[in-house]
């Protein structure tokens, strides 16, 4: 005789499952996917069912716990959904129950309350009988009202256990509800004037229905005639559910008309003959080729089949603007998803995508768990963009590596489109693993810009940051009514204040950073732990008085460009001008709608931005990023500026870009001036085969961070001699501290584990002995925390 048992898996930092055996009660409503309650520690948890099985008693151990509850009546995850995330937590090395977690709305998730309850066979205790404790517990929270007296015997029966402290889960939070009323009979007549106006206010409707304070609103009627109406039969009251869509207010479609290119039509015509399939496709189209456009065809197809489509966007910047292109196309069957939505979108989103009401979802990375009922086509746009991957949190997968597995396990097409692709990319498309599709001509009637690159050594422009090249052509640009976009990626006024007598900057207590000068705030601010502070008076290293500021971010950039360019409307757009509710989007509405001369920003105006009207763009400095200690800085900084230029000239004006350099002759500046895509893939991955780098490799990332240096490093060398034993030495590299070693008081030293392509068994191999390593570890190295970070995008 078998019972059936199920693996659990709680959001917590846990690296593994519990085997709970499942009551009768729940044998035939547990299914994978489902969420339950089971008692975890000492108390109760809410966890994930990963798998439900039979087992023989004598192989469980003895006092094997059962579930509490189990909270959905269908799985809220397919069955291809799961599988994902199985694999999501061995490749990228992260907990199961946190895999789970991020794919589901945490407003959609448990209230967690602590209550007290009666210990077993203490409920006639005569303590227990004075606090008169209410059958679900005492709530936590009524200890504030309390009295102290009342209070201290609380405290001092939960220390003898004789009240036990549990968790309990209310109902979790769902879309909002208003009262609402629908005409039952569409031939009642009304007996009272008062009837009358109902009656008529609902016939001319094409649903005869509304919701009952419009109603009142519209007619002026007290809520008792609805109420008589109600009870005569001509009316029905129900709940309707208050729509809570992103799109109202700030978002806009994006109407246009639309002749497609044969280089277009071909492509389109390839990926919907493998509509059936797995189909990996990098879609290499040069700015401004129409990518977009293609991308909507491909979704029409899904959705003629019955199917739906996820489009995967890097910037939650330019979500709306993608997303109004499908708008205007699929109207209110298109859905946005980001991590800056409200509660109430969240959760009105999530539910209307998991019912069917939602065909397409443009969305960030998180928008891959999108719970559509049979997804048929996924598109990552902008596929190199680094912020595909997690970083600072766990799971840390990338968006990208997940769409494409999640693809293979549907059988459909995904579909990786860039201008720019990454370097790994490029490489598997041209060794076959992908197929590479491409648009080599412009949309419509645009021409590619005309590109000067502009040597700062031999026109150095002192003081003033811009050249005057650059200055003559902005001017000009703004007298003839068009419009220019400057990219600096370096956000504040100055980057750094330095002491003129010792030379050191002056550093973030907390971290081991310059901190930034930012003129609007009067402050300098840590741009790792987001620490402020007024500019000292003296040098905190020597005290000496003499402190200078230095370098240039995009507020002292903003400063100049209004001082010289007389007249020029100028609007920033970084991470300080952003942090408002729809502030991506009234920034670019508001340069869309010509209310600005000149978008002034950070990456963020680098790419996926189609202005018609645009006709310049300028680099204050393409240099910035090539010093920083990473394999990819060179890659980074040839996309960011290929991807600005791209900006320039997508309408029937033509366009001019103006790039400043001091290193003009470096391949990553002077290949993306030139547009030269195959010159820079050849000299890039002949480098990184050389050091053995991605594509010819695959990196894990190990990382120790504590607030004891010293052990910090201890345990990093510990790791570092049982990584040693396990792979060939000359594959572990390090121990080193990270380029920023301390950030938010905490030291960070870290490894990296250099596997061959083909070596996939022995990385596997690996990740199992580093699961297990975390596993015991933690319980050893109090204080530490190990970090485990599969195909790292960032060394820092």
């Amino acid at each position: 005789m078998t019972i059936p048992i199920c693996e659990i898996a709680f959001p917590v930092d846990v690296m593994q499952t519990f085997t709970y055996r499942v009551p009768d009660r729940f044998k035939k409503q547990l299914k994978p996917g489902c969420r339950v309650i089971a008692p975890f520690g000492s108390r109760h948890q809410p966890g994930y069912c990963i798998s439900v099985s039979e087992s023989d008693p004598d192989k469980l151990p003895k006092g094997l716990k059962s579930l509490s509850e189990i909270r959905d009546e269908t799985p809220l995850f397919t069955p291809e959904q799961m599988q994902l995330f199985h694999w999501m937590a061995f490749y990228y090395m992260a907990p199961p129950g946190l895999v789970l977690k991020a794919a589901h709305p945490s407003e959609a998730g448990f209230k967690k309350e602590i209550r007290y309850f009666p210990a077993p066979d203490m409920a006639a205790h005569p303590e227990i009988q004075r606090l008169n404790i209410p059958p679900d517990g005492l709530p936590e929270s009524s200890l504030n009202t309390m009295p102290p007296d009342t209070v201290k015997q609380v405290q001092s029966l939960l220390k003898q256990q004789i009240l036990i402290a549990d968790n309990v889960f209310s109902v979790e939070r769902t879309t909002r509800m208003v009262k609402a009323v629908r005409l039952t009979d569409l031939f009642a007549r009304g007996e009272h004037p008062s009837h009358v106006k109902i009656l008529a206010a609902l016939k001319s409707r094409a649903i005869p229905e509304a919701t009952l304070s419009d109603l009142m609103r519209e007619t002026g009627v007290s809520r008792s005639v609805f109420q008589t109406l109600e009870k005569k039969g001509v009316l029905e009251s129900f709940n309707q559910e208050i729509p809570s869509d992103p799109f109202t207010g700030a978002y806009v479609p994006k109407n246009r008309e639309i002749v497609l290119t044969n280089e277009q039509i071909q492509v389109i015509e390839e990926i919907t003959a493998h509509f059936d399939r797995f189909y990996p496709v990098l879609l290499h189209g040069v700015t401004g080729s129409g990518k977009t456009e293609v991308y909507i065809h491909l979704a029409n197809e899904a959705i003629k089949r019955g199917k739906q489509a996820l489009i995967l966007v890097p910037e939650i910047a330019i979500t709306p603007h993608v997303a109004g292109r499908f708008r205007s196309v699929f109207g209110k069957k298109v859905a946005i998803w980001h991590s800056r939505m409200s509660a109430g979108e969240r959760i009105w989103t999530w539910q209307s995508i998991r019912r069917g009401d939602i065909q397409v979802v443009v969305g960030a990375r998180s928008a891959l768990f999108s719970p559509f009922p049979r997804p048929g086509l996924i598109v990552v746009d902008e596929e190199h963009d680094a912020s595909f991957k997690q970083q600072e949190q766990s799971p840390g997968y990338h968006g990208r590596d997940a769409a494409i597995y999640y693809a293979r396990l549907l059988k459909i097409p995904v579909i990786l489109g860039s201008a720019t692709p990454s370097v790994e990319s490029w490489y598997l498309a041209q060794t076959g693993k992908y197929h590479l599709l491409t648009l080599k001509e412009r949309f419509g009637s645009a021409g590619y810009p005309q590109v000067d690159l502009i040597d700062l050594r031999t026109k150095n422009p002192g003081e003033t940051l811009f050249t005057r090249e650059m200055l003559e052509a902005l001017r000009e640009c703004v007298k003839r009514g068009e419009q220019a976009i400057v990219l600096h990626n370096r956000r504040g006024f100055h980057t750094f204040v330095r002491c003129e007598h010792c030379g050191q900057p002056v550093e973030c207590p907390h971290c081991s950073v310059s901190m930034t000068w930012h003129k609007p705030w009067q402050k300098l601010v840590c741009h790792y732990c987001d620490h402020q502070e007024p500019l000292p008076a003296v040098c905190p290293s020597c005290g000496d008085a003499s402190l200078r500021v230095a370098g240039s971010g995009t507020q002292r950039i903003e400063d100049e460009l209004v001082k010289r360019i007389k007249d020029a409307r100028v609007i920033r757009m970084d991470l300080d001008s952003t942090r408002g509710r729809h502030a991506h989007v009234k920034i670019l509405n508001t340069f869309e709608n010509k209310n600005f001369d000149i978008l002034l920003g950070t990456q963020m105006v680098s790419k996926g931005l189609d202005f018609s009207n645009v006709t310049l763009v300028c680099i204050v400095n393409a240099d910035t990023g090539l010093g920083i200690p990473d394999f990819r800085s060179a890659e980074r900084v040839w996309q960011l500026v290929a991807q600005v230029s791209g900006r320039s000239g997508r309408g029937t004006l033509p366009g001019r870009v103006i790039i400043q350099s001091w290193q003009p002759e470096h391949p990553a500046v002077n290949l993306a001036a030139r547009l030269d895509v195959r010159a820079f893939y050849q000299q890039e991955l002949e480098r990184r085969k050389h050091l053995l780098y991605p594509p010819f490799s695959r990196l894990i990332l190990i990382r120790v961070t504590g607030k004891d240096r010293e052990r910090v490093i201890t345990a990093i060398k510990q790791l570092e001699n049982i990584c040693k034993h396990q792979m060939p030495p000359e594959q572990v590299l390090g121990p080193s501290s990270a380029p920023v070693e301390r950030v938010k008081e905490f030291y960070r030293w870290q490894i990296l584990l250099k596997f061959k392509r083909n070596e996939d068994e022995n990385m596997n191999r690996i990740k199992t002995i580093l699961i297990r390593i975390l596993q015991d570890r933690r319980n050893r190295m109090p204080g530490l925390k190990i970090t485990l970070n599969a195909d790292p995008v960032s060394m820092n």
